[in-house]
């Protein structure tokens, strides 16, 4: 696997990129396929100070079509002094899939702490739009 942290979503296909414009209001985990990448995209919503995060620390191969998903979220701590500014948190990772490696039919996610967020079952979908 071919694992790049994209820093803007120029680069996504045209419809991740309003899939995220769509949802920028609401918290999320979700993944995407789209020819042999796989796109794990994090969103914390729309918050209204700066200091919120997310980030997508692990992909972990456990089985055969089957992958782990580490996240975390981080927040301003009670006290801190944070600017008033509305902002939309977002991680994307963008996977590359090589000949050796499957797509991926079941994913677990979880936390940094090992609690599980959502598990997903994965259906591999050919040029969507």
């Amino acid at each position: 696997m071919n694992i790049e942290n994209l820093e803007n979503i120029d680069n996504l296909p045209e419809h991740l990129k309003k899939e995220i414009v769509k949802r920028k209001m609401e918290e999320f985990i979700d993944i995407y396929s789209w020819e042999n990448h796989v796109y794990i995209i994090g969103s914390l919503g729309e918050k209204r100070k700066s200091g919120y995060k997310i980030h997508i620390k692990k992909v972990k191969e456990k089985n055969i079509g089957e992958w782990e998903i580490i996240v975390e979220k981080e927040e301003p701590k009670k006290g801190d002094i944070v600017a008033q500014v509305i902002n939309h948190p977002l991680a994307v990772l963008d996977i590359k899939l090589e000949a050796s490696h499957l797509f991926p039919n079941k994913v677990i996610i979880k936390n940094e702490k090992g609690k599980i967020i959502k598990r997903m079952k994965l259906r591999k979908k050919e040029n969507d739009k």
